[in-house]
């Protein structure tokens, strides 16, 4: 899948900082990697032979699940395609964590 497609949830604050979850995007990590060290390695350790996985909402609109990390690592060596594995979702109750 092209990157561009998923590249907005690199502006959403999906990481924790100072202990605070959701105050940090990813894209600020990349633009600061020594204030945000921990995000940055955590972001160059992630393994891009794995696929993210992709939720398809019912307006047809993609929502990365997991791989955010990976997201951000493929942006940073200027890949312009990721592997993904799209999940139905009417089949998001089978992944759902209670």
């Amino acid at each position: 899948m092209p990157l561009a497609e998923l590249a907005h949830h690199l502006d959403l604050p999906f990481w924790a900082h100072d202990g605070e979850p959701f105050q940090l995007t990813p894209h600020q990590v990349a633009a600061d990697p020594v204030a945000y060290q921990a995000q940055y390695e955590r972001t160059l350790a992630a393994d891009l032979r794995h696929p993210l996985d992709v939720l398809r909402r019912s307006d047809d609109r993609l929502t990365v699940l997991d791989g955010v990390h990976r997201l951000l690592h493929a942006e940073l060596e200027g890949r312009t395609t990721v592997d993904v594995r799209i999940l139905p979702w009417n089949r998001l109750d089978e992944i759902a964590v209670g």
